[in-house]
């Protein structure tokens, strides 16, 4: 049985008091065509959604020292051009709702780009 666990963080600066909630990021480690499904915890503030920065910033939390590869799909690889795998993040958990890009859409569009050789 799965389960949800909202943890909703206040941080008190001075008068105003900002709510923080967790961002579950679950993402593919993919590695010579071997993908391992992982996730990483980002805190966001209330209503917003992880920048670019605050993923990159999870990941080396996590020892992936990383840099965007591709915006639209929200593929990272390895700053050191030795390693090689890619971190493909496939969606958002914010507790409420599953936000995950839309399966139908992201297939149309693989098929109108040119094929990307990963790893």
């Amino acid at each position: 049985m799965a389960r949800t666990i909202t943890v909703v963080k206040i941080i008190f600066k001075g008068s105003v008091r900002i709510m923080s909630k967790e961002c579950i990021i679950h993402f593919k480690h993919v590695r010579n065509g071997v993908s391992k499904d992982l996730r990483g915890l980002i805190f966001v503030k209330e209503g917003e959604t992880p920048t670019i920065a605050q993923f990159i910033d999870c990941f080396a939390r996590m020892g992936y020292k990383v840099a965007l590869e591709d915006e639209q799909r929200l593929i990272f690889k390895p700053v050191n051009p030795s390693e090689q795998y890619l971190l493909d993040i496939e969606a958002l958990d914010f507790g409420e709702k599953k936000e995950s890009p839309d399966a139908i859409l992201r297939m149309l569009a693989e098929q109108l780009l040119p094929p990307k050789k990963y790893l």
